[in-house]
């Protein structure tokens, strides 16, 4: 049962000071709420503004990492001047094509226009090749064979005509035909010239024609040639070159410095009518005064195996990004050390400069560019001089920089 009776009310200045002093406690409580709401309201409000500054710069802004108003100015170095910066590079977008149907079969593998140019190359014995070397008799043309090869020169396709000149001995059948033997090629029996060959490579790798805009290049000059017998010889050419291939990893290995790193690629899944995401690996060896071979390897995704079986008969520094494979290579093996990309360590403080944190974010990009600008010095000087500067001037920069994430994290 509820209780009705009447409590006396308390009256008196007593009475008045316990019921201010109640309802200050109850309004210091609500103003205390209300300040933790304001300051989580104004953090979350600064952090999106952070965002949405970083999306303006994604969509509208400069895709340079370059920093020219993070202030600091150029550090002291008495005797050395900074080499001028490089120009950024200019991007350019190149639209892509329309799938073309797969050829039907029955298609002419290659057809050679009758008005193209020949030009003949006459392959004949001479001198004591003219001799059987069973009977010591001499030889006569008996006739030719003719082998066309489609070939390239500079702005034009012609027609490279092989002549072979037969020889046999008059009037001894048995003894056989001898001809002048045929001259190296790369694909034996093909139908293209070595500077064919040499044309289509170039035209797909070093300037990015797809096969199919290749094949429609030669349709200009009236030769008609299937999408898949250039990419049937693109095929057989890379096969070719495997030793040389081989042969430029053991140079880079040998080195003992490389650079690495890799870019997504989109594979098409066969049957399935859709891609996945592929990779493509690149080992670039770094030792001065030394050939810098470009290794690409293809995989069919990310693990962590890939660059460890490349790299498992290296021994030395390589110099890489945050890829998980990299710190565990790195934490495997004693014989390798792991030089982590400072420009991709950079990236991540551009990216907080509009994420909520500018302060340090913009103290940290501070310190890197003075890092970097003294490495640029480095570089125009000897080898002595490069590493008195790394450690008289760089390495305290590198040490300063540590110490301000270290007390980042034991703040956090």
């Amino acid at each position: 049962m509820r209780d009705t009776t009447v409590k006396p009310v308390e009256t008196g200045y007593d009475g008045l000071l316990a019921l201010y002093a109640g309802e200050n406690k109850i309004l210091r409580g609500q103003v205390e709420s209300l300040s933790g709401q304001v300051k989580l309201l104004s953090g979350q409000v600064k952090l999106l503004s952070g965002q949405l500054d970083w999306l303006k710069r994604q969509f509208f802004g400069q895709k340079s990492e370059r920093l020219t108003d993070i202030g600091g100015g150029h550090p002291e170095l008495p005797g050395l001047d900074f080499p001028a910066a490089a120009e950024p590079a200019v991007t350019v977008d190149i639209p892509g094509h329309a799938r073309r149907r797969a050829p039907s079969k029955g298609e002419n593998v290659l057809v050679i226009p009758e008005g193209l140019e020949r030009r003949e190359t006459i392959h004949e014995l001479k001198g004591d090749e003219l001799t059987c070397p069973e009977t010591g008799e001499e030889m006569v043309e008996i006739g030719r064979e003719v082998v066309e090869k489609l070939a390239r020169r500079a702005g034009d396709f012609f027609v490279r005509r092989h002549v072979y000149v037969k020889y046999a001995v008059p009037g001894r059948a048995l003894s056989g035909v001898v001809q002048a033997p045929a001259p190296p090629c790369v694909v034996v029996g093909s139908k293209f010239d070595p500077s064919f060959m040499a044309d289509l490579v170039c035209e797909k790798y070093a300037f990015h024609m797809p096969l199919n805009r290749y094949q429609e290049k030669l349709a200009g000059f009236g030769i008609k040639v299937s999408r898949q017998t250039l990419s049937s010889l693109v095929v057989k050419l890379g096969g070719a070159v495997i030793p040389l291939y081989d042969l430029m990893i053991r140079k880079t290995l040998e080195q003992g410095v490389i650079f690495t790193d890799d870019t997504p690629v989109r594979l098409i899944v066969r049957g399935r009518g859709k891609t996945k995401q592929a990779r493509m690996w690149i080992y670039l060896a770094g030792k001065p005064n030394a050939p810098p071979y470009h290794i690409y390897e293809f995989t069919e995704d990310w693990r962590h195996c890939h660059p460890a079986n490349f790299l498992k008969d290296f021994k030395g520094t390589f110099h890489a990004d945050a890829f998980e494979g990299y710190a565990k290579l790195d934490a495997d093996r004693e014989d390798v050390s792991w030089a982590a990309c400072w420009a991709h360590a950079r990236r991540n403080f551009v990216e907080a400069l509009g994420g909520g944190k500018p302060p340090f974010a913009a103290e940290a990009l501070r310190i890197m560019r003075h890092l970097f600008l003294y490495e640029r010095v480095a570089w125009s000087r000897t080898p002595a001089e490069r590493l008195a500067i790394r450690n008289e001037r760089e390495r305290p920069l590198v040490d300063k920089l540590f110490g301000l994430l270290r007390g980042k994290l034991s703040a956090a």
